[in-house]
């Protein structure tokens, strides 16, 4: 198993894992715009949920 499905598996709730291309390490403060995007993508499926 890879590392990204093991990472997906790992987290009962996860809705996937993100690659970035060109990157082997995520630093969250050099991709704020990154961290944005996946916030509303959770918390618009948190709503989902309720």
């Amino acid at each position: 198993m890879n590392r990204r499905r093991f990472l997906d598996r790992a987290f009962g709730r996860s809705l996937g894992v993100r690659q970035l291309q060109g990157s082997k390490l995520f630093w969250p403060e050099e991709r704020p715009d990154v961290i944005a995007e996946e916030a509303r993508r959770l918390w618009a499926a948190q709503g989902d949920q309720a």
